[in-house]
């Protein structure tokens, strides 16, 4: 489950499932909430309500990482080269 809390009260706002379980921390961009699965599906959730917008699949390997604008989703899954395929890892 990918779970919305309200930042000022912690009050839960929406719960949504998801397929699998999650391998990479969620990603907001806009108004959606981007979801990398262990079994290489990525998940679309609207932020402000919790539902489903769509599910594709990404790989065959668990997703470890996302990256998105508004125009695209980028999925890592091998994390051995997560700092060359990330221009934040080095960051963090």
């Amino acid at each position: 489950m990918v779970y919305a809390f309200d930042a000022t009260t912690g009050v839960r706002v929406w719960a949504a499932p998801t397929g699998g379980d999650i391998t990479a921390d969620p990603l907001v961009v806009g108004n959606t909430v981007y979801v990398g699965e262990q079994v290489g599906w990525l998940q679309a959730i609207n932020r402000t309500n919790g539902t489903h917008r769509w599910t594709t699949p990404a790989s065959d390997a668990a997703i470890t990482h996302l990256h998105a604008t508004p125009e695209h989703v980028t999925t890592l899954t091998d994390t051995a080269t997560r700092a060359g395929a990330d221009p934040f890892a080095q960051q963090r």
